[in-house]
C-alpha cells in the first residue's frame, strides 16, 4: 500500500513537472514492482479471484497514461 502512495507521489509530480521518470521504469506493467507481484507464482485462489483479475487493466492503463506523459 505505501509503495503504491509513493508512486501515485511520483506521477503527480511528474504532472507538475517537478520530477523526471525514467521512461524504463513506466513503461513496462510486468517489470514495476506491482507487475512482478502481479504476475509472480501466486496462489490460484487469489489469482482467479475476480477483483485480482480486474487489476489488470487499469494497472496497464496507468503505464500507459505515463508513458505518454513522459
Amino acid at each position: 500500500m505505501t509503495d503504491h502512495l509513493l508512486w501515485k507521489w511520483r506521477v503527480y509530480n511528474m504532472l507538475l513537472d517537478l520530477e523526471t521518470l525514467d521512461s524504463k521504469s513506466v513503461s513496462s506493467h510486468k517489470t514495476c514492482r506491482l507487475g512482478k507481484w502481479y504476475y509472480s507464482d501466486l496462489p490460484v485462489h487469489l489469482t482467479s479471484n475476480s477483483i485480482f483479475q480486474q487489476l489488470e487493466e487499469p494497472h496497464q492503463k496507468v503505464h500507459q497514461l505515463c508513458e505518454i506523459s513522459n
